[in-house]
């Protein structure tokens, strides 16, 4: 979903497979944000890339959400990160 959404930013469209070609298009700081998300099984490194993603969306959405005329559930997204941040 990330990764779609890092894709609308740079005006391509979402893909069913987003990782297609995705290493020539996106701008080398995101790609490397992205790439820092793929982690062991273990549940530190599981947890660090979830975060990790949950910030990256963070980053992406709202601006998304704006430009597409959608109001970005800013109160959704505080409930619902809190409690995935305290089941660690």
């Amino acid at each position: 979903m990330v990764l779609n959404l890092a894709r609308l930013e740079i005006g391509l469209e979402p893909d069913d497979e987003a990782y297609w070609k995705v290493d020539g298009t996106l701008e080398p700081d995101r790609l490397a944000a992205l790439q820092a998300t793929a982690a062991s099984l273990d549940l530190g490194p599981m947890r660090d890339a979830g975060l990790a993603l949950i910030d990256l969306y963070r980053e992406v959405a709202p601006t998304l959400a704006a430009r597409h005329g959608i109001e970005y559930p800013t109160e959704l997204d505080r409930l619902l990160s809190d409690r995935l941040r305290g089941l660690w």
